[in-house]
Protein backbone atom coordinates (compact mmCIF):
# COMPACT_ATOMS: atom_id res chain seq x y z
CA UNK A 1 0.00 0.00 0.00
CA UNK A 2 1.42 3.64 -1.23
CA UNK A 3 1.57 6.16 1.81
CA UNK A 4 1.31 9.82 1.17
CA UNK A 5 4.34 11.95 2.82
CA UNK A 6 5.11 16.00 2.11
CA UNK A 7 8.97 15.31 2.12
CA UNK A 8 11.05 18.52 1.07
CA UNK A 9 13.32 17.06 -1.02
CA UNK A 10 16.49 19.30 -0.45
CA UNK A 11 16.62 19.78 -3.96
CA UNK A 12 17.36 24.18 -5.30
CA UNK A 13 18.82 24.27 -1.38
CA UNK A 14 21.97 24.00 0.22
CA UNK A 15 22.82 20.10 1.25
CA UNK A 16 24.96 19.77 4.36
CA UNK A 17 27.48 18.39 2.40
CA UNK A 18 28.28 22.40 1.05
CA UNK A 19 29.15 25.46 2.44
CA UNK A 20 26.58 27.88 3.18
CA UNK A 21 25.76 29.63 -0.15
CA UNK A 22 26.35 32.96 -1.84
CA UNK A 23 23.86 35.44 -0.48
CA UNK A 24 22.96 37.09 -4.16
CA UNK A 25 21.41 40.50 -4.86
CA UNK A 26 20.03 42.68 -1.97
CA UNK A 27 16.21 42.53 -1.45
CA UNK A 28 14.05 40.04 -1.29
CA UNK A 29 14.75 36.81 -2.89
CA UNK A 30 14.79 32.61 -2.11
CA UNK A 31 14.03 29.65 -3.69
CA UNK A 32 10.61 27.21 -4.44
CA UNK A 33 11.03 23.88 -5.00
CA UNK A 34 7.87 21.52 -6.01
CA UNK A 35 8.05 17.90 -7.58
CA UNK A 36 7.33 14.15 -6.19
CA UNK A 37 8.64 10.96 -5.12
CA UNK A 38 8.34 7.82 -4.22
CA UNK A 39 9.73 5.23 -1.99
CA UNK A 40 9.50 3.40 1.25
CA UNK A 41 10.06 3.54 4.95
CA UNK A 42 10.66 1.37 8.09
CA UNK A 43 9.69 2.23 11.37
CA UNK A 44 7.67 0.92 14.30
CA UNK A 45 7.66 5.00 16.05
CA UNK A 46 6.49 7.07 13.43
CA UNK A 47 2.62 7.23 12.49
CA UNK A 48 1.80 9.44 10.50
CA UNK A 49 2.15 13.59 9.10
CA UNK A 50 -0.48 15.63 11.12
CA UNK A 51 -3.40 17.48 9.12
CA UNK A 52 -4.38 15.53 5.75
CA UNK A 53 -3.39 12.01 7.99
CA UNK A 54 -0.41 10.52 5.79
CA UNK A 55 0.37 7.45 6.97
CA UNK A 56 4.11 6.35 8.00
CA UNK A 57 3.98 3.30 9.92
CA UNK A 58 1.42 0.14 10.67
CA UNK A 59 -0.93 1.32 13.16
CA UNK A 60 -1.11 -2.64 14.51
CA UNK A 61 1.37 -4.39 14.57
CA UNK A 62 2.07 -8.47 15.53
CA UNK A 63 4.91 -8.83 17.55
CA UNK A 64 7.70 -6.49 19.03
CA UNK A 65 10.19 -7.55 16.10
CA UNK A 66 12.04 -5.68 13.24
CA UNK A 67 9.41 -2.91 11.51
CA UNK A 68 7.08 -4.02 8.08
CA UNK A 69 8.25 -1.80 4.97
CA UNK A 70 5.71 0.63 3.59
CA UNK A 71 5.27 2.22 0.85
CA UNK A 72 5.66 5.49 0.13
CA UNK A 73 4.28 8.27 -2.50
CA UNK A 74 5.31 11.53 -1.86
CA UNK A 75 4.31 15.07 -3.18
CA UNK A 76 7.48 17.72 -2.72
CA UNK A 77 7.63 21.26 -1.05
CA UNK A 78 10.29 23.37 0.28
CA UNK A 79 11.38 26.85 0.46
CA UNK A 80 13.58 29.31 1.58
CA UNK A 81 12.76 32.79 1.34
CA UNK A 82 14.13 36.41 3.02
CA UNK A 83 15.53 39.57 2.59
CA UNK A 84 18.69 40.58 2.16
CA UNK A 85 19.93 43.99 3.70
CA UNK A 86 21.52 46.39 1.31
CA UNK A 87 24.61 46.25 2.75
CA UNK A 88 24.54 42.66 1.17
CA UNK A 89 25.95 41.20 4.12
CA UNK A 90 23.06 40.24 6.12
CA UNK A 91 20.01 38.44 5.38
CA UNK A 92 16.69 37.52 7.30
CA UNK A 93 14.94 34.34 6.44
CA UNK A 94 11.91 31.62 6.92
CA UNK A 95 12.51 28.21 5.92
CA UNK A 96 11.13 24.81 5.97
CA UNK A 97 13.95 21.60 7.06
CA UNK A 98 14.48 18.07 6.86
CA UNK A 99 17.95 17.72 6.64
CA UNK A 100 17.89 14.27 8.75
CA UNK A 101 16.37 11.65 7.76
CA UNK A 102 17.01 9.17 10.91
CA UNK A 103 15.64 11.74 13.53
CA UNK A 104 12.90 13.05 10.90
CA UNK A 105 13.54 16.30 12.53
CA UNK A 106 10.90 18.45 10.54
CA UNK A 107 11.17 22.18 11.51
CA UNK A 108 11.05 25.46 10.23
CA UNK A 109 13.83 27.62 10.49
CA UNK A 110 13.88 31.11 11.11
CA UNK A 111 17.14 32.38 10.50
CA UNK A 112 19.67 35.64 10.75
CA UNK A 113 22.24 35.28 8.62
CA UNK A 114 26.32 37.62 8.25
CA UNK A 115 29.22 37.16 6.39
CA UNK A 116 32.50 39.06 7.82
CA UNK A 117 35.07 40.23 5.92
CA UNK A 118 37.69 37.95 7.68
CA UNK A 119 35.32 36.12 10.48
CA UNK A 120 33.65 33.73 8.26
CA UNK A 121 29.53 33.56 7.10
CA UNK A 122 27.49 32.92 10.46
CA UNK A 123 23.97 32.04 10.21
CA UNK A 124 21.77 31.52 13.46
CA UNK A 125 18.57 29.78 13.34
CA UNK A 126 15.75 29.27 15.34
CA UNK A 127 14.09 26.19 15.01
CA UNK A 128 10.01 25.76 15.78
CA UNK A 129 8.05 22.85 15.05
CA UNK A 130 6.76 21.79 11.20
CA UNK A 131 3.30 23.82 10.31
CA UNK A 132 1.87 20.35 10.36
CA UNK A 133 3.34 17.81 13.21
CA UNK A 134 4.81 14.43 13.09
CA UNK A 135 3.11 12.06 14.96
CA UNK A 136 4.73 9.20 16.25
CA UNK A 137 2.66 6.18 18.26
CA UNK A 138 2.24 7.15 21.71
CA UNK A 139 2.75 3.42 23.01
CA UNK A 140 4.72 1.60 19.83
CA UNK A 141 4.97 -1.67 22.02
CA UNK A 142 1.77 -2.38 22.11
CA UNK A 143 0.35 -5.44 19.78
CA UNK A 144 -2.59 -6.96 18.24
CA UNK A 145 -4.45 -3.17 18.50
CA UNK A 146 -4.74 0.16 16.37
CA UNK A 147 -2.03 2.02 18.13
CA UNK A 148 -3.06 5.83 19.27
CA UNK A 149 -0.84 8.35 17.72
CA UNK A 150 0.72 11.78 19.14
CA UNK A 151 2.65 14.90 18.06
CA UNK A 152 5.85 15.22 18.31
CA UNK A 153 7.60 18.35 17.92
CA UNK A 154 11.20 19.57 17.52
CA UNK A 155 12.39 22.96 18.77
CA UNK A 156 16.02 24.55 19.22
CA UNK A 157 18.90 26.68 17.88
CA UNK A 158 21.08 26.06 15.28
CA UNK A 159 24.45 27.73 14.65
CA UNK A 160 26.60 27.56 11.46
CA UNK A 161 29.62 28.81 10.75
CA UNK A 162 31.47 28.58 7.65
CA UNK A 163 35.12 30.21 6.26
CA UNK A 164 36.20 30.17 9.76
CA UNK A 165 38.63 33.09 9.87
CA UNK A 166 38.88 32.89 5.86
CA UNK A 167 39.84 28.86 5.88
CA UNK A 168 37.71 26.18 4.65
CA UNK A 169 36.83 24.79 8.19
CA UNK A 170 33.25 24.97 9.11
CA UNK A 171 31.00 24.61 12.29
CA UNK A 172 27.90 23.82 13.22
CA UNK A 173 26.25 23.35 16.29
CA UNK A 174 22.18 22.25 16.88
CA UNK A 175 20.90 22.05 19.94
CA UNK A 176 17.24 20.73 19.86
CA UNK A 177 14.31 19.59 21.97
CA UNK A 178 11.64 17.27 21.42
CA UNK A 179 8.52 16.82 22.62
CA UNK A 180 5.71 13.97 22.42
CA UNK A 181 2.39 15.55 23.46
CA UNK A 182 1.09 11.61 25.07
CA UNK A 183 3.90 9.34 26.10
CA UNK A 184 2.95 6.15 27.39
CA UNK A 185 5.89 4.31 26.07
CA UNK A 186 5.69 0.79 28.08
CA UNK A 187 2.24 1.48 29.41
CA UNK A 188 0.43 -1.48 28.03
CA UNK A 189 3.48 -3.72 29.54
CA UNK A 190 2.86 -2.24 32.58
CA UNK A 191 -0.80 -2.75 32.79
CA UNK A 192 0.01 -6.54 31.72
CA UNK A 193 2.51 -6.62 34.70
CA UNK A 194 5.34 -7.25 32.37
CA UNK A 195 7.13 -4.13 33.33
CA UNK A 196 7.18 -1.70 36.33
CA UNK A 197 6.55 1.67 36.00
CA UNK A 198 9.82 2.56 36.59
CA UNK A 199 10.99 0.46 34.03
CA UNK A 200 8.74 2.14 31.60
CA UNK A 201 9.97 5.59 32.08
CA UNK A 202 13.07 4.77 30.94
CA UNK A 203 11.68 4.57 27.50
CA UNK A 204 10.22 8.26 27.72
CA UNK A 205 11.63 9.65 23.93
CA UNK A 206 11.27 12.93 25.41
CA UNK A 207 14.59 15.38 25.63
CA UNK A 208 17.77 16.88 24.17
CA UNK A 209 19.78 16.54 21.36
CA UNK A 210 23.03 17.90 20.49
CA UNK A 211 24.95 17.82 17.57
CA UNK A 212 28.39 19.23 16.64
CA UNK A 213 30.02 19.06 13.16
CA UNK A 214 33.23 20.26 12.41
CA UNK A 215 34.14 20.23 8.26
CA UNK A 216 36.55 21.09 5.66
CA UNK A 217 35.79 22.68 1.92
CA UNK A 218 38.41 21.57 -0.09
CA UNK A 219 38.27 23.05 -3.73
CA UNK A 220 39.93 20.35 -5.62
CA UNK A 221 39.51 22.56 -8.98
CA UNK A 222 36.54 24.98 -10.32
CA UNK A 223 34.32 22.72 -11.01
CA UNK A 224 34.77 19.81 -7.83
CA UNK A 225 34.90 20.41 -3.97
CA UNK A 226 34.76 18.01 -1.11
CA UNK A 227 34.03 18.44 2.19
CA UNK A 228 34.67 15.74 4.83
CA UNK A 229 33.08 16.57 8.10
CA UNK A 230 33.26 14.70 11.72
CA UNK A 231 30.18 15.02 13.97
CA UNK A 232 29.28 14.50 17.64
CA UNK A 233 25.47 13.24 18.66
CA UNK A 234 24.33 13.72 22.31
CA UNK A 235 20.92 12.32 22.38
CA UNK A 236 20.20 12.63 26.14
CA UNK A 237 16.30 11.77 25.85
CA UNK A 238 14.40 11.34 29.47
CA UNK A 239 14.72 7.34 29.23
CA UNK A 240 17.98 6.00 29.72
CA UNK A 241 16.83 3.22 27.85
CA UNK A 242 16.49 5.43 24.67
CA UNK A 243 19.96 7.61 25.63
CA UNK A 244 22.46 7.13 22.89
CA UNK A 245 25.87 8.87 21.76
CA UNK A 246 28.41 8.38 18.89
CA UNK A 247 29.66 9.99 16.11
CA UNK A 248 29.12 10.69 12.19
CA UNK A 249 31.40 10.45 9.70
CA UNK A 250 30.59 12.07 6.35
CA UNK A 251 31.93 13.13 2.89
CA UNK A 252 30.38 15.41 0.62
CA UNK A 253 31.10 15.91 -2.99
CA UNK A 254 29.89 18.84 -5.36
CA UNK A 255 30.45 19.38 -8.90
CA UNK A 256 29.07 22.21 -10.51
CA UNK A 257 29.16 23.07 -14.36
CA UNK A 258 26.53 25.89 -16.06
CA UNK A 259 24.25 23.07 -16.90
CA UNK A 260 24.88 20.48 -14.30
CA UNK A 261 24.91 20.39 -10.26
CA UNK A 262 25.55 17.58 -8.75
CA UNK A 263 25.73 17.23 -4.96
CA UNK A 264 26.23 14.20 -3.23
CA UNK A 265 26.66 13.17 0.42
CA UNK A 266 27.87 9.92 2.08
CA UNK A 267 27.47 9.41 6.16
CA UNK A 268 28.31 6.64 8.46
CA UNK A 269 26.51 7.37 12.02
CA UNK A 270 27.81 4.82 15.12
CA UNK A 271 25.97 5.49 18.21
CA UNK A 272 25.99 3.62 21.32
CA UNK A 273 23.04 2.69 24.04
CA UNK A 274 23.42 4.14 27.42
CA UNK A 275 21.10 2.17 29.85
CA UNK A 276 19.50 -1.30 29.28
CA UNK A 277 16.40 -1.48 27.11
CA UNK A 278 13.65 -3.02 30.37
CA UNK A 279 11.47 -5.35 27.56
CA UNK A 280 14.53 -6.61 25.32
CA UNK A 281 17.21 -6.77 27.76
CA UNK A 282 19.96 -5.05 25.36
CA UNK A 283 21.36 -1.39 25.11
CA UNK A 284 19.87 0.21 22.02
CA UNK A 285 23.60 0.73 20.41
CA UNK A 286 23.19 1.51 16.71
CA UNK A 287 25.06 1.85 13.34
CA UNK A 288 24.01 2.63 9.51
CA UNK A 289 24.61 4.30 6.59
CA UNK A 290 23.05 7.16 4.71
CA UNK A 291 23.51 8.73 1.13
CA UNK A 292 21.53 11.88 -0.34
CA UNK A 293 22.34 12.65 -3.92
CA UNK A 294 20.69 15.80 -5.81
CA UNK A 295 21.30 16.39 -9.91
CA UNK A 296 20.43 19.77 -10.98
CA UNK A 297 19.92 20.83 -14.47
CA UNK A 298 20.01 24.73 -14.99
CA UNK A 299 18.94 25.87 -18.05
CA UNK A 300 18.82 23.11 -19.82
CA UNK A 301 14.74 23.12 -20.78
CA UNK A 302 14.22 26.22 -22.49
CA UNK A 303 10.20 25.95 -22.57
CA UNK A 304 10.98 25.63 -18.26
CA UNK A 305 12.42 28.99 -17.93
CA UNK A 306 13.72 30.39 -14.80
CA UNK A 307 12.59 26.35 -13.54
CA UNK A 308 15.47 24.14 -12.76
CA UNK A 309 14.38 20.17 -13.02
CA UNK A 310 16.26 17.43 -10.37
CA UNK A 311 16.78 14.33 -9.98
CA UNK A 312 17.20 13.21 -6.20
CA UNK A 313 18.15 10.00 -4.17
CA UNK A 314 17.93 9.59 -0.43
CA UNK A 315 18.43 6.66 1.90
CA UNK A 316 18.68 5.95 5.56
CA UNK A 317 19.38 2.86 7.37
CA UNK A 318 20.08 2.64 10.89
CA UNK A 319 20.46 -1.04 12.42
CA UNK A 320 20.09 -1.27 15.85
CA UNK A 321 21.00 -4.06 18.63
CA UNK A 322 17.36 -3.97 19.34
CA UNK A 323 15.79 -5.12 15.87
CA UNK A 324 12.51 -3.65 17.21
CA UNK A 325 14.40 0.29 16.96
CA UNK A 326 15.64 -0.63 13.24
CA UNK A 327 14.37 1.74 10.70
CA UNK A 328 15.50 2.53 7.18
CA UNK A 329 14.02 4.55 4.60
CA UNK A 330 14.77 5.28 0.93
CA UNK A 331 13.19 8.09 -2.05
CA UNK A 332 13.33 8.77 -5.62
CA UNK A 333 11.64 11.90 -7.12
CA UNK A 334 11.82 14.65 -9.61
CA UNK A 335 11.21 18.01 -9.00
CA UNK A 336 11.48 21.67 -10.14
CA UNK A 337 12.72 24.60 -8.00
CA UNK A 338 13.21 28.10 -8.73
CA UNK A 339 15.31 31.09 -7.40
CA UNK A 340 14.20 34.08 -7.24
Amino acid sequence: MKRLLILPLMAGISLPALALPPLGDPGFGGMVNLGYAGGEIETNFLAEIDGPDIDLGSESIDDLGSPESEGLAMPVANFDIGYLFSNGRTRISIANDFSDLIEFDRTTRLSLRHDFDSFGQTRLDLLSPAGMATRVYADPYQTDVNRKSTDMETSGVQLTWDGIMGSGFGLEIAMKERDIDDEFSGQALVDDGELTRAQAQQLDRNGDITTVEVGYDYEVDSAHTIRPAIAYVDRDLDGDAMSQDGGVLSLGHTYNSEHLKWLTKISYTDLSGDKTNPIFDDKNSASGFGVSSVVAFPGTIGFLGKWTPNVVLNWADLDSNIDFNDFSMWTVGASLSRKF
